[in-house]
C-alpha cells in the first residue's frame, strides 16, 4: 500500500483526474459492499432480538448504527454533506414509527407522542435539507469532509444523539401498560407546541434575514431573536422536554419498570449539547468573530437572554449582577 501511495504521488497532472476518479469508484464499491454486509447483519440480529428485546433498545441501536453508517459511506464516498441532516432527522421518525407499529398497542399517549416526534423530524429535516441545498454545502464539514476518521467521528456522535434522545418515545411505545391522560401529558404537549412555534419562527426569520444582501453585516434582532440570542435551540430543548414529560407519565406505572426514568437523559443530553458543546458555544464564537468590533452586537449580548426568550428589561433584572459582556 505504501508503494502504491508513493507511485500515485509521482503521477503527473495529465493523469491525476483519471486516478482520482478511479480511486473514488473503488471507494464507492467498497462502501456499497460494506453497507450491504452491514444491512444483512442488521436483518439477522434484528430477527434474533425481536423476541428478546422487548423494549426495542437493542433493536433501535442496531437500526440507528446501520442507518447512520450507510449514510456515512454515501457521504464520504461522494464527498457530499447534503444527506447529513436528513439522515439524523429521518432516523428519529423511523424509530418512533417502528416502535409504535411493532408493539401494536396504539394507546392515545403513544400515538400523540409519536406524531409529535414525526412532525418535529419532518419539519426540521425538510428545513435543514432545503437550507444546505440552497447554500450548496455545509460549512461545518469543510475541515473534515475528506478526512475519513474525523468525518466518521461526527457520524458516531450522530448515532449517540439519535439513540439517546429517542429514549423517551422508544420506552413509551414499548410500555405493556397504559394509564389515563394526566395534567403531566397536557403540560408536556403544551411545552412541545411552544418549542415548535418558537423554533419555526426562529428558523424562518433567520433564513429570510440572511437571504437579504442588505443584512450581510447586520445583527439579527427581529421577531423571536429580539427576545433570545438562540431561540432555535430553546425550541429544541423545550420540545424534547415536553416529549419526555408526556412519555414519563407511564414510567413505573402498573407493570412498567421504574428504571425507565433513565430516559430523563434525553432532555438533559439535548440541553448539555446545545448549551455547552455544539450549539450556543459555536454560534457565539462565530458571531464574536464576525461582529467583534460592532457595538450593536456587544449591546445585544448584554441585554438579550442567551436561551429562554424574555423581554430585554426582564433579562436585565436577572443579569444586573453581571456587567461583563458574554
Amino acid at each position: 500500500l505504501k508503494a502504491v501511495v508513493c507511485d500515485w504521488a509521482t503521477i503527473d497532472a495529465v493523469h491525476s483526474h483519471t486516478s482520482q476518479t478511479s480511486h473514488r469508484q473503488v471507494t464507492v464499491a467498497v462502501a456499497a459492499a460494506t453497507t450491504a454486509a452491514v444491512t444483512i447483519i442488521i436483518i439477522i440480529v434484528a430477527a434474533m432480538l425481536e423476541v428478546l428485546d422487548k423494549h426495542y433498545l437493542g433493536l433501535s441501536a442496531i437500526f440507528t448504527v446501520g442507518m447512520q453508517l450507510t449514510f456515512f459511506f454515501i457521504a464520504y464516498s461522494l464527498q457530499i454533506d447534503k444527506v447529513t441532516d436528513l439522515a439524523g432527522s429521518s432516523n428519529f421518525v423511523l424509530l418512533a414509527v417502528f416502535t409504535l407499529v411493532a408493539h401494536d398497542t396504539y394507546y392515545t399517549r403513544q400515538v400523540v407522542v409519536t406524531a409529535l416526534v414525526c412532525v418535529w423530524g419532518l419539519r426540521l429535516g425538510g428545513f435543514l435539507v432545503y437550507r444546505v441545498f440552497s447554500r450548496g454545502h455545509d460549512a461545518r464539514f469543510d475541515d473534515m469532509r475528506a478526512r475519513f476518521w474525523a468525518f466518521l467521528g461526527f457520524w458516531i456522535y450522530q448515532i449517540l444523539w439519535v439513540w439517546i434522545v429517542s429514549l423517551p418515545v422508544t420506552l413509551l411505545n414499548s410500555a405493556p401498560m397504559d394509564r389515563d391522560l394526566t395534567v403531566q401529558d397536557y403540560i408536556g404537549w403544551a411545552l412541545w407546541f411552544v418549542g415548535f412555534v418558537v423554533q419555526v419562527l426562529a428558523d424562518h426569520t433567520k433564513l429570510a434575514f440572511n437571504a437579504d444582501p442588505a443584512n450581510k453585516n447586520t445583527v439579527l434582532r427581529k421577531n423571536v431573536w429580539f427576545y433570545s440570542r438562540h431561540p432555535n435551540y430553546f425550541g429544541e430543548i423545550a420540545m424534547w422536554t415536553g416529549i419526555f414529560l408526556s412519555s414519563s407519565a407511564v414510567y413505573g406505572v402498573a407493570g412498567n419498570s421504574t428504571w425507565w426514568w433513565i430516559a430523563i437523559i434525553s432532555p438533559c443530553f439535548t440541553f448539555f449539547l446545545l448549551m455547552f458543546v455544539s450549539g450556543v458555544p459555536l454560534a457565539e464564537q462565530r458571531y464574536n468573530r464576525r461582529f467583534k468590533d460592532d457595538p450593536v452586537w456587544a449591546e445585544y449580548k448584554a441585554t438579550t437572554s442567551p436561551l429562554i426568550p424574555m423581554p430585554p428589561a426582564l433579562y436585565a433584572l436577572f443579569n444586573s449582577g453581571d456587567k461583563k459582556t458574554r
